[in-house]
């Protein structure tokens, strides 16, 4: 309760008071770089980091980022969908669940492993640095990446645990997986509803979870890594309005997101990402593939080899037998720590 109260404090505080010029050109000292980044971690400036995680830290695994050409949105348009969101409504799910088992068949006989930037938020977690990530994707490789899962809040919700969409009762995500690979249609064994994985679809509530926790951390937030996202689906997006005004906040990403310029729905927040304004002093752009990204950031620190050591040392693979092992609440999907 506490922190719930001092979180919205704050949020007040970011709303009606601003910093001052000098305040301003502290926080980055006019050097907008992954270096000067770098430099303030060096210094211990940061020890409260918050990441925010996109569909983009998963593409090295394997996993396709549904948002682009060759994503899953587009296979799903051979199904004659009124629109590729459609897939994810739950309308539309409860009269016609076939496209959506499809794509589950996309990610079940895979076995995707977790990449370097997943290795990085277990790393920022053993230096004593992390203090949440955030994700949108469903795929659990944070997790399967060694990081602890109270550092971490999965917005959009997660593939490693199903429920009857009717009577909401838990069903084995093996069963559930055995079923869709076999093209049928899993149903409750109580009711007879239609089962899914617990991933979030419109029409349906955001975890509370996710709002407590941000409320509590990201006014404490002192850093604000942000990766592999577009910020167009809110209210991740909004999250990164949500820090205080002397904040850094750093996009890796292969293109520009979340600016004023870009449409979508930070398009007219004063709070939006301001790589390219004049009156940026916060805002860094780390342009390029994620995982290479983190690397540079990991080479200036003199971490490389630490988070390389930890990704050989990952030996959790997204499949069958490790979604079983989440939803059943077991550990150690990591070796060697």
């Amino acid at each position: 309760f506490f922190f719930v109260t001092m979180g919205v404090l704050r949020w007040l505080v970011h709303l009606f008071f601003k910093p001052s010029t000098e305040a301003k050109a502290s926080v980055l000292n006019g050097n907008h770089s992954l270096g000067e980044v770098a430099k303030g971690l060096q210094e211990g400036k940061y020890k409260r980091i918050v990441c925010l995680a996109g569909a983009g830290i998963s593409v090295n695994a394997g996993i396709p980022d549904f948002r682009s050409k060759a994503g899953m949105y587009a296979l799903a348009q051979q199904w004659d969908l009124p629109d590729p969101w459609a897939v994810f409504s739950l309308d539309f799910f409860l009269q016609r669940p076939e496209p959506f088992y499809w794509l589950l068949q996309q990610y079940f006989p895979k076995e995707f492993r977790p990449t370097l930037t997943h290795s990085f938020f277990h790393l920022l977690d053993r230096k004593g640095l992390l203090l949440r990530v955030y994700t949108q994707n469903v795929d659990c490789l944070e997790l399967l990446g060694g990081l602890d899962s109270d550092r971490l809040i999965q917005v959009h919700g997660k593939l490693c645990d199903a429920h009857c969409v009717g009577c909401h009762k838990q069903m084995p995500i093996a069963q559930v997986q055995t079923e869709v690979m076999q093209n049928g249609t899993p149903r409750c064994d109580q009711c007879q509803g239609l089962v899914k994985p617990d991933v979030v679809f419109f029409g349906e509530d955001i975890p509370m979870k996710f709002v407590r926790q941000a409320i509590v951390d990201l006014p404490r937030c002192d850093l604000l890594l942000c990766m592999g996202s577009s910020f167009q689906v809110t209210p991740f997006a909004n999250l990164i309005e949500k820090v205080d005004d002397l904040v850094p906040r750093v996009l890796f990403n292969k293109d520009s997101a979340g600016t004023l310029e870009d449409p979508g729905p930070l398009a007219a927040s004063g709070q939006a990402f301001r790589f390219h304004s004049p009156d940026n002093y916060r805002d860094v752009f780390a342009q390029g593939d994620c995982d290479e990204q983190i690397l540079a950031l990991c080479r200036q620190l003199g971490w490389e080899q630490e988070l390389r050591g930890l990704h050989e040392q990952c030996s959790g693979v997204l499949n069958a037998a490790t979604l079983q092992r989440l939803q059943d609440g077991q550990t150690g999907v990591v070796s060697g720590t």
